[in-house]
């Protein structure tokens, strides 16, 4: 940490000299409500009008200085970090604020600048604002603002892109600073643009309401800088530990039951179409994951729109309702006008573009933003010399990236030289992540000979792309490289799928357990599966698929391919019937071998013998567990016909019955604090009211005894609800009010000067 040590014996200063004029008018009004603990009433983003913001009132400012009556705000941004406040700087504001005062709008002036101010030119300033008829005159500098901006966590919580402005080393606790330097190693840029728009506050208001949010977007809306601008606040407001996990598995390992922390889960369900397994991981740490969230600890997810979509079914809402309370849905076409302006110019002004191209584009940025297909991403790509190579700036021309980006981006790629291009071969063969520094391994050789280029070559271009089309991501104290964005990856995979040479490499080499998380083995209609392979290399994916474990195996062939496919699988591996017959779990819920055989079932592949044993298989587990999972299509496919569920509704009915007492006094018996009473008294209950609907009305004597189980088992529930609150008492859970930092005004007017008028500067 001597790193650290070094840091924090500088003052911290943020670099509010690259906001541009229009950020820093809103970081203006937003410090101005906070330190002076009033609401402004007109905000004014004019050209000639005299004043920016204004409050009405009684009421103490800075210093204690005593405001009474209207109070006018004027901001005034300069692009130098460096330079100082003269009185011919604001020599223009003299004449407006005279006739601000002559029309009752300036009891008082407040100048809030990023210049520096010394006090002789506060002095001189004072005096002749005095002159015009104001009372009280305030010149707030760049000394100021900083210091209101180091002292106050909420503030920076409120305007998030400071984050990226500054050296955080003085005001982040020394135990959380690597945590706070990891996300910057890979956000810092991002974070310097990012604006704030209803999706971060509701995302915001949401983890601090019930300490979790789930995001939810299409590609490139945005979903993952909001995260990291939460995720920074929980560090630096919250005092979080925060931690990165990719599934329930993860979390459960990294919990700590005696900390609160913050856990940042980017696709949660798959990373660019839903994977079963992914959500059962999350399923099955449901217990954990409440409790974590009783206890203070926040837990952030982001997916896929489509993605999200596919995996609702296969979540247990009952058990975790907050992820369905919790939605907070990034809609690009929701975004005002103003954010898709300031997402715009942030890129634009803060990206690495030359001044003469940032001049040329200025003109066409206004109908850019205006276009509904605006992306956030877009933004960035705009502000990134790689993307706009070869871009004519004219009007069709920027209107056809802005509505074919991932057509732009497939360009990009192919214009790359070949060691450029292996780079990104690279981590897509690597399964989205490559340790750095980069050593041989299999998936080197396999991208060196896709693309033709050395391994040296692969290195260096890595290096030349990092910023760009890949970033360097600290996390756990060691490095990854890893897509700038999930687009590249998106776009690449495009590439491989077009060219059948690459994919029969591709096919060929890569690892099984990565190949089959990225291709599907004819149309299966899955939405973003990136790489479809035809039928000339099911030879091939089948070989690969026959080397995995058991659970990864029929995973892949229960929701990712064909019936052709399945076909040559079986007559290549016909021992696959003998393998679904015997279940690995005794459980229904998305078991993959029930899941396999319902697909061979509806393509007609099965054959009599194995259909009987997975039936006896599904009979046992209901009867025994006991379990009515069978009547639930998302766990067990389309397996059972309507006669075959009649059936084994049937046999669960006349062996559950008789024993229903006995199975509730046995659970009572064995049940201990560790699971919450929902989790082990709900399946059972479930069993006997679902038997109870469908045979109670028929059979008198059955629904008596159902109706006492029931009864009892409620009893038995809050029985041990009573044991489960007193070893798990009620813990402050940390929450703390946000405060929306939307600034409300009863007056708007139409601004007169452009957003983008200093992008070039």
């Amino acid at each position: 940490m001597a790193e650290k040590s070094l840091h924090a014996q500088a003052k911290l200063y943020f670099a509010l000299e690259t906001l541009g004029w229009h950020s820093f008018q809103d970081l203006c009004i937003t410090v101005a409500k906070h330190s002076f603990g009033q609401i402004p009433v007109t905000f004014l983003p004019s050209k000639d009008r005299g004043r920016d913001g204004a409050f009405y009132g009684n009421f103490s400012g800075p210093s204690g200085t005593q405001l009474n009556g209207v109070t006018t705000i004027q901001c005034k941004h300069t692009s130098s970090g460096t330079a100082n406040l003269s009185a011919a700087a604001v020599k223009d504001e003299l004449s407006k604020a005279k006739r601000l005062v002559l029309k009752g709008y300036a009891d008082n002036y407040v100048l809030m600048t990023n210049y520096g101010v010394s006090g002789p030119v506060e002095e001189e300033l004072r005096a002749q604002f005095l002159k015009t008829g104001v009372k009280k005159f305030l010149a707030l500098g760049r000394d100021w603002m900083n210091q209101e901006l180091r002292e106050s966590p909420k503030l920076r919580m409120m305007v998030p892109r400071v984050y990226g402005l500054g050296d955080l080393s003085q005001i982040i606790d020394e135990r959380l600073y690597d945590q706070a330097r990891e996300i910057l190693s890979t956000m810092e840029d991002d974070l310097s643009k990012i604006v704030i728009t209803d999706a971060y506050r509701q995302a915001a208001q949401a983890i601090n309401d019930r300490n979790f949010v789930l995001l939810i977007g299409e590609p490139a809306s945005g979903k993952s800088l909001i995260a990291a601008s939460l995720a920074m606040s929980a560090i630096d407001s919250w005092k979080s530990p925060t931690l990165k996990v990719s599934n329930g598995s993860e979390f459960k390992l990294r919990w700590n039951p005696n900390e609160r922390q913050f856990f940042w889960v980017d696709d949660a369900f798959g990373p660019t179409h839903f994977i079963h397994e992914m959500v059962q991981t999350w399923n099955s740490v449901i217990p954990e994951l409440r409790s974590a969230l009783k206890k203070g600890t926040r837990v952030l997810f982001t997916s896929r729109d489509y993605i999200w979509n596919a995996a609702q079914h296969a979540i247990k809402g009952s058990a975790f309702p907050v992820i369905f309370d919790s939605q907070v849905v990034i809609n690009v076409q929701d975004l005002k006008p103003d954010e898709k302006r300031q997402m715009l110019y942030n890129h634009i002004k803060l990206g690495i573009q030359p001044q003469p191209f940032r001049r040329e584009i200025k003109a066409f940025l206004e109908k850019v933003a205006a276009n509904r297909s605006f992306l956030p991403e877009i933004a960035r790509r705009l502000g990134e010399p790689r993307f706009t190579k070869g871009l004519a700036l004219n009007d069709a021309s920027l209107q056809s990236f802005v509505e074919n980006p991932r057509d732009f981006l497939k360009r990009v790629i192919e214009e790359l030289d070949r060691p450029c291009k292996a780079a990104l071969a690279l981590i897509f063969v690597s399964g989205g992540a490559v340790p750095s520094p980069i050593e041989s391994s299999r998936e080197l050789e396999l991208a060196a000979q896709l693309l033709g280029a050395s391994s040296s070559e692969i290195r260096d271009a890595m290096k030349a792309l990092n910023g760009s089309l890949v970033k360097r991501l600290r996390e756990g104290g060691s490095e990854q490289w890893t897509y700038k964005h999930p687009t590249v990856a998106d776009a690449f995979a495009d590439i491989v799928a077009d060219d059948p040479e690459l994919l029969h490499i591709y096919v060929g080499g890569a690892k099984p357990d990565r190949l089959v998380k990225e291709i599907v083995c004819g149309d299966v209609g899955i939405e973003g599966a990136r790489v479809i392979v035809p039928s000339s290399l099911f030879a091939k994916v089948a070989s690969a698929v026959q080397r995995l474990p058991k659970a990864a195996k029929l995973q892949f062939l229960s929701t990712r391919c064909d019936k052709g496919f399945l076909e040559q699988y079986i007559s290549i591996y016909p021992e696959l019937s003998a393998e679904i017959s015997k279940f690995a779990s005794f459980s229904l819920a998305f078991s993959p071998e029930i899941l396999t055989a319902a697909k061979l079932r509806i393509f007609g592949l099965l054959n009599g013998t194995t259909k009987e044993a997975v039936i006896a298989a599904i009979r046992e587990i209901a009867i025994e567990r006991p379990d009515m999972d069978f009547l639930k299509p998302q766990y067990i496919g389309d397996f059972l016909t309507s006669e075959e569920t009649d059936q084994m509704l049937k046999n669960v009915r006349d062996h559950v019955v008789p024993v229903a007492a006995d199975l509730i006094r046995r659970r009572e018996r064995s049940y201990d604090t560790s699971e919450t009473p929902n989790d082990y008294f709900g399946q059972l209950v479930e069993v006997l009211e679902t038997l109870q609907d469908r045979y109670g009305g028929d059979d008198s004597e059955v629904s008596a005894v159902l109706s006492d189980a029931i009864i009892d088992a409620y009893g038995a529930m809050e029985d041990a609800q009573r044991a489960y609150d007193e070893n798990h008492p009620d813990e402050d859970d940390g929450r703390e009010f946000y405060e929306d930092s939307t600034v409300r005004n009863s007056t708007v007017y139409e601004a007169e000067r452009s957003i983008f008028d200093d992008v070039d500067e």
